[in-house]
């Protein structure tokens, strides 16, 4: 068994409202909080203005006939009042959910129906698509609203702030740890480790222990100035942009959608000190064309960032580093939506540079099984990564064969291969358990492939999966895009590999060329479909 090395603390037992909107740090009641960068001075909302938006929107939901264990639904780009809906919706005795913007019809559908969505909540440019999807669902026209700002009164849109105008009410508090834990506050959409999209059941005990653990333990010794750039209906952001902010008076900037070249403008114009962000959009900063120096300058003010979604590999690390302040941890940081988003990452203040996702978050467990099901005890040695601890989600909704599956004594299969150093206690995780190539009797890990690609000048993105040869033999094979520019071909890069690699971790399955590579909805790369490309062209050229 291993264990954080951060000694373990205390979760209050109390509901998610009270956990928000308490605390024993007073906050400026006229701080703004949850802001606009595109609209700072008349859109933002501070602490007191937001306790009061939430009872007053849970008494507008009741009114509408909003019934405790009901959903609301957040089909939406980013904005400032979505933390407003969701706590309402808890407010009201319900629970919130939220859907990729860019899902298509049958798949709105789908997470309306399988999440038992009552209220529908759009922004404008998605009214047209939502009440299409209300509609195919059962759900009534008058129960879709469109998210606009306070002041928007034009009732064709049937504005969300139609639901303030019948008082305030109160949320059911409780103080008792086994309601906490048993009662759910949101469904979070996900693929699991394996199979068809599901619901995760977050509970009141898993959000708060995760706001906790991630953002309590390590105080700040400055006023947070962040910038959400992760979606919201992802549950990578929900901490820090539901919840810490308003329990804590992190000021947040919520850009509608990530510019690099509006997120560099807003980090110097707010001197912003906190932000959050995948791989890829690192990597869209770095290639915008702006120097470096001005990338510098503009970030001058960072003090902590963290880094999710995906590997981040040594050569994008080593290039981020050089446009963010030296005395800036960054860290990579590694969860999954059944453990309420981030489980493992690097504390503030440290600093750290081995590429680890860091340590586990305090009061978790780990465990590292084999290929052959025994388990893991010694440091270094590589396993497959079980956790157990206060943000394992409650299950899937309504699906009791996935959540038996995946979660076993309480521990819940991660499906990732990691190993744990010893002195550090910092985890380092090789890739997923399935991706792994087997050349030779040995193992390949894709990761490390793609990273080696990415250090190439000429090459913009890599994923590498394992095929089988014409002897039946696994190799590795990388589907690799080309910066515009380049004329990279297929033999210099599976040379530049082999003059960097192992002679096993050789490109033997070659190479192809892609405008993109595919995505799936929450936008990580889907190397199922590279697999089954892969599987089709070994049949072909046996034909």
């Amino acid at each position: 068994m291993f264990r954080s090395p951060i000694p373990s603390v205390s979760i209050p037992s109390t509901d998610l409202l009270s956990y928000v909107f308490g605390g024993s740090d007073p906050v400026d009641p006229g701080l703004p909080i949850l802001i606009s960068p595109e609209n700072p001075d008349h859109e933002n909302i501070s602490k007191p203005q937001a306790k009061d938006l939430v009872q007053r929107l849970a008494r507008g939901l009741q009114v509408a006939g909003f019934q405790p264990g009901n959903t609301t639904c957040l089909f939406s780009s980013n904005n400032i009042y979505q933390p407003i809906i969701s706590l309402g919706s808890v407010a009201a005795g319900g629970v919130w959910t939220g859907m990729n913007p860019g899902l298509s019809d049958g798949e709105v559908k789908r997470h309306l129906t399988n999440s038992d969505t009552k209220f529908l909540f759009c922004c404008p440019t998605l009214r047209v698509k939502a009440l299409r999807g209300a509609s195919e669902c059962g759900i009534p026209k008058a129960n879709v609203f469109t998210i606009t700002p306070l002041t928007t009164k034009d009732p064709t849109q049937n504005p969300w702030t139609s639901l303030l105008a019948h008082g305030s009410s109160p949320w059911t508090s409780f103080n008792d740890e086994a309601t906490a834990k048993s009662t759910t506050a949101c469904l979070y959409p996900t693929s699991g480790t394996s199979g068809l999209p599901k619901l995760a059941m977050l509970s009141h005990h898993n959000v708060i222990s995760a706001a906790v653990l991630l953002n309590e333990v390590e105080r700040r010794d400055y006023q947070v100035r962040q910038v959400m750039l992760w979606p919201m209906f992802h549950a990578a952001s929900l901490i820090w942009s539901h919840i810490t902010p308003l329990r804590q008076g992190w000021q947040t900037y919520i850009p509608s959608r990530f510019d690099p070249s509006k997120f560099l403008d807003i980090v110097g114009q707010f001197q912003c000190t906190d932000t959050g962000m995948a791989p890829a959009m690192m990597l869209a900063v770095l290639h915008i064309d702006r120097p470096d120096h001005e990338k510098r300058r503009k970030l001058s003010s960072m003090r902590y960032g963290i880094c999710g979604s995906a590997p981040v590999g040594p050569e994008l690390e080593r290039r981020w580093r050089e446009i963010i302040p030296s005395n800036c941890p960054w860290s990579t940081a590694y969860g999954m939506t059944e453990l309420t988003g981030v489980v493992s990452k690097v504390h503030y203040p440290v600093h750290d540079n081995t590429s680890s996702v860091g340590a586990l978050i305090p009061n978790t467990e780990a465990m590292l099984f084999d290929d052959e099901g025994i388990e893991i005890t010694a440091y270094n040695q590589p396993g497959e990564l079980f956790i157990r601890g206060p943000t394992v989600f409650k299950g899937y909704y309504k699906n009791r064969v996935a959540t038996h599956e995946c979660l076993e004594s309480g521990f819940i299969r991660t499906g990732d291969v990691v190993y744990i150093e010893s002195e550090s206690k910092k985890l380092f995780i090789l890739d997923r358990k399935k991706d792994l190539i087997k050349v030779r009797g040995f193992q390949v890990a894709p990761a490390e492939l793609e990273s080696e690609l990415f250090s190439h000048p000429g090459v913009v993105e890599a994923a590498v999966v394992g095929i089988t040869n014409a002897s039946g033999m696994e190799c590795p094979r990388a589907y690799v895009v080309r910066r515009p520019e380049s004329m990279v071909s297929e033999a210099e890069l599976v040379n530049y590999l082999g003059s960097r690699l192992s002679s096993y971790k050789r490109l033997t399955g070659g190479v192809c060329f892609m405008e993109a590579l595919p995505r799936n909805a929450n936008g990580k790369l889907a190397k199922k479909e590279l697999r089954e490309l892969a599987a089709r062209e070994h049949r072909s050229s046996r034909l």
